[in-house]
Order: C-alpha cells, then structure tokens, then sequence
C-alpha cells in the first residue's frame, strides 16, 4: 500500500470501544467514519465494493487480551455461561495474545482478524448462518487481496492463485453453511430477505460448480412472488449463466 493511500484510509478511521463480553476488556475496533466509504458497485454474490478503502477490512471486533472476535454486526448480541465458557477453554487459553495494532489493516490483518471471529463463531455454537456469513467475508476478504496485488511482485501467478484458492475455500464454507440455515432458521438472516438469500445460495452454489443445487435455487427466486425487482433481474441474468454451463435452454 502507498504512503499516500496508507495515509487517507487512516484519516477514514477512528477507534471505536467495545467492551470483551469474554474477558471484560477494552476493545478499540478500528471503524470507517462515516461518508467515508462510498459504495461504488456490487459484485454478483453481493460483496460491496467501495471507493478508496475496502470498509470490509475493519468489519470486526476482536479482542487483543483474549482472542475472543465477532462480526459488528452479530457482536451486540449476548454470549451466554455456556458459550463463555466454551471460549475460554477453546479459544482464550490457546490465544497468545502476541497481536499488535497497526494504524491501518492490510487484507492479511484483517482475514486473521476474521479467522478468529469464525472461530469464536464455531466454538460457541453460534447459528450456522452467522458462521456461514463470516465465511463469506472471509472469502470476500481474500478477493479484495487478490485484486489489490502487484503484478509486478515475483511469483504474482503463484500468489494469486494461492489467494484464488482460499477464496473459493471459505465460498465453499459460507455455501455449505447457509444452505443448512435455510432449513434450521427462520428469515430474515443475515438481514437478508428469503429471496436475497436463495439468489445468494445459487450463486455460492454455481462458483463451486454445484449446478443441479445453482439452478434449484435460482428457480426459487424466479418462481418468487415476494422477491424485488431487483433481485429478480439479478436472478435470470444467474440463471442464463447456469444454463449456459450445463447445456440447456
């Protein structure tokens, strides 16, 4: 990252304070101002994509005395005896605590980061779809360091192919995760609508090349009476890509 970039995504941030649900703690979580990140397109499995800094880098909160991490987005919600003590078993007493905080993230801070929030996730049993969102982040998270790498590097092909791959592994995680969701869950999840969330799956589903379960869940949002517009639109230009690749009309 260049000096001057480095300089205006930390102008974008300040530190906001949480408090560790696991150890009591004070957690300063790096955290985009607001105005700054300015949505500039959405990718087709709805990863936003954002001018000048990549506010999916600072998605987190995560604990630097105990290991503990959440998505914002779930972090508020409260941690029960058991989960607490299912993280500190499991997490806490492997946790090094050897983390330091630099003024700016890069994708390789911020998927560790990430990483441990899945964990946490795993560990105290959180709904499968809040892990299988964290999954999707990570993955988006690998994208963005993907398309964020010097071409000029040595060994670029490698390294972006390597990068490709653990995308395509946490795709797989979120995959298998939401479609459990689906029948355990009630809507919304995530904050996304029923029809949202089966385009999401069949997109999720045709990126690793699950076509007969890509086009069953597409054909629900087609078929959707609920579904917008909007998702609707985005929902035959999928499934004109999913006929293409098997071979139908």
């Amino acid at each position: 990252m260049s000096n001057t970039r480095n300089t205006e995504e930390k102008e974008a941030l300040f530190d906001k304070i949480y408090e560790c649900p696991i150890c009591a703690s004070e957690i300063k979580a790096k955290t985009v101002k607001t105005g700054k990140a300015k949505l500039e397109s959405t990718d087709d499995d709805l990863r936003p994509v954002y001018q000048n800094i990549d506010a999916l880098k600072y998605d987190v909160v995560f604990c630097k005395s105990c290991g503990y991490g959440s998505l914002k987005k779930f972090f508020e919600e409260p941690v029960t005896a058991v989960q607490q003590k299912n993280i500190q078993e499991r997490v806490v007493q492997n946790f090094k605590g050897t983390l330091v905080e630099p003024e700016v993230y890069s994708y390789e801070d911020s998927i560790m980061r990430h990483k441990f929030a899945l964990l946490s996730s795993v560990v105290k049993l959180a709904p499968v779809s809040q892990q299988a969102y964290t999954a999707l982040k990570i993955a988006w998270l690998y994208r963005g360091q993907g398309q964020q790498l010097d071409r000029e590097v040595a060994g670029y092909k490698e390294q972006l192919e390597s990068i490709k791959g653990m995308e395509l592994e946490f795709i797989e995680k979120a995959c298998q995760g939401f479609m459990t969701s689906y029948t355990t869950e009630e809507f919304p999840i995530c904050g996304m609508d029923e029809a949202t969330f089966c385009y999401l799956v069949s997109n999720l589903c045709f990126k690793t090349k699950r076509y007969d379960d890509a086009k069953r869940w597409i054909s629900m949002v087609v078929s959707s009476r609920e579904a917008s517009s909007r998702v609707k639109e985005k929902a035959r230009d999928l499934k004109d890509e999913i006929m293409k690749v098997i071979g139908e009309e």
